[in-house]
């Protein structure tokens, strides 16, 4: 939820208006770069270009995204893996056992 009162907020929907009335308006005007406000300062703001956020180079980082894609993707799949032999044992298995089972596969997925 946004606080429309606090200064912040009026900041945050005045720079949005600002950039919107721009890319109407004058789109050769728009410069890509990050604002930093500290709200603590009086909403003093930092502008930095994209490019001096990171040290790291457009491939580094899309290597490193393809890294995190394929962890995620292990371990979506190692899960599928466990749970699909969790179920098939609480099959086979009592009541107490089966209820075991389940608390186990549903804490995993919770992850």
């Amino acid at each position: 939820m946004i606080l429309v009162d606090h200064p912040a907020a009026k900041r945050c929907f005045g720079g949005w208006a600002g950039f919107i009335s721009k890319a109407v308006t004058d789109k050769e005007c728009i410069a890509s770069h990050s604002v930093s406000i500290n709200p603590v300062k009086g909403l003093s703001e930092i502008q930095r270009r994209f490019e001096d956020l990171t040290e790291l180079s457009d491939e580094q980082v899309s290597e490193l995204i393809k890294k995190m894609i394929a962890f995620k993707v292990q371990m979506e799949m190692n899960l599928q893996e466990n749970a699909t032999s969790l179920k098939s044992r609480s099959k086979s298995s009592g009541p107490t056992e089966r209820t075991q089972v389940d608390q186990t596969v549903q804490a995993k997925a919770r992850l």
